[in-house]
């Protein structure tokens, strides 16, 4: 039976490369959300576009990281938990 609590969707998009840093990147991701939240999904080499700097739509490979956060946006202490996630958080 499916469960309609309240959650957050965490997706992460990756471009397949074939470097080592890209690779190292996807399986960080399935690691830290495995062992976070006891699961992912992974979708790999799936179809991605994006605009690129001279407005010409670029068709792309990327690896789609995702799992679902049992949590209500509305409380302050749930986002600041998802917001815990972010591998943003030490960008300049």
């Amino acid at each position: 039976m499916p469960s309609f609590a309240p959650r957050i969707r965490v997706e992460m998009y990756v471009p397949v490369r074939y470097e080592t840093a890209y690779q190292d990147t996807v399986a960080w991701l399935i690691r830290e959300f495995t062992e976070l939240r006891g699961g992912c999904t992974v979708l790999e080499n799936t179809g991605g576009c994006y605009i690129s700097e001279t407005n010409q739509i670029i068709d792309d490979r990327v690896s789609v990281v995702y799992s679902d956060f049992p949590m209500n946006w509305g409380r302050r202490s749930d986002r600041t938990e998802a917001k815990g996630v972010s591998i943003y958080d030490n960008v300049d």
